[in-house]
């Protein structure tokens, strides 16, 4: 996400070479510690755009 800006949990599960249901958990985890913010794609409501936060680039900057 910080290199290609928002993407749905799919798009970053591919870019991962994982299955988008094994990263279900650890997004849930990043949108709790607002590291990262969900919305709702502009084009299909059904899925979900992920973003990152100012306190997730932060943390990436930190680390």
């Amino acid at each position: 996400m910080r290199r290609h800006g928002a993407a749905t949990p799919g798009e970053v599960a591919a870019a991962e070479r994982q299955r988008p249901q094994s990263l279900t958990r650890v997004f849930a985890e990043l949108e709790s510690d607002g590291l990262i913010a969900r919305t709702a794609d502009g084009a299909d409501r059904r899925q979900s755009v992920l973003t990152l936060t100012a306190e997730g680039l932060r943390a990436l900057e930190r680390d």
